[in-house]
């Protein structure tokens, strides 16, 4: 059987010092016998865990913009 990840965050990211700097591809892999409640407070937990992370490092999410010319 193929292990795959529920959750995964794929962050695109520019810092102050780097503007071409990419933050790699973020998984959070779950077993399948976690609970449901488990799971959520899990995820809750990943995405609290970014949050900090782009914030320590001032990485702002970045959203690529499409402009017609």
């Amino acid at each position: 059987m193929e292990e795959s990840p529920n959750y995964s965050y794929q962050v695109f990211a520019l810092s102050n010092d780097d503007a071409a700097s990419v933050l790699a591809l973020h998984s959070v892999r779950e077993a399948p016998r976690l609970s449901l409640r488990r799971r959520a407070i899990e995820t809750e937990i990943s995405k609290l865990h970014l949050q900090r992370i782009f914030k320590q490092n001032r990485i702002l999410p970045f959203k690529p913009k499409f402009r017609h010319t």
